[in-house]
């Protein structure tokens, strides 16, 4: 299991209601723009994958489709676990996990 999550900017305000019960699952959460020079404000979806991917990180997003992106990295085998619906912002929440990586 990895330590360090990130999380799309998309779900921003999810992941500051349930900042609690994310620091349960990991010890590092990463908000894409954190890393200005790896993973900026406004990243792609396949850069997120490449830096999970390069990093060891799960992600949490909302976006539906960002698994075809990681087609774009080379990512060979990802999980994908319908984990919340975050109500307020009405949008369901996925964890991905990189199983095995473009480098494995």
């Amino acid at each position: 299991m990895t330590n360090k999550v990130v999380i799309d900017e998309d779900i921003f305000g999810w992941s500051n209601e349930k900042e609690d019960q994310i620091r349960k699952l990991y010890e590092r959460i990463i908000k894409v723009g954190d890393d200005p020079i790896n993973l900026p404000t406004g990243s792609k979806d396949y850069q997120v994958a490449a830096y999970c991917d390069k990093n060891k990180c799960d992600l949490f997003t909302a976006d539906v489709g960002f698994y075809t992106d990681c087609i774009l990295v080379d990512i060979k085998t990802i999980q994908i676990t319908n984990y919340d619906l975050w109500e307020k912002g009405k949008r369901q929440i996925f964890l991905v996990k990189i199983i095995e990586g473009s480098k494995s």
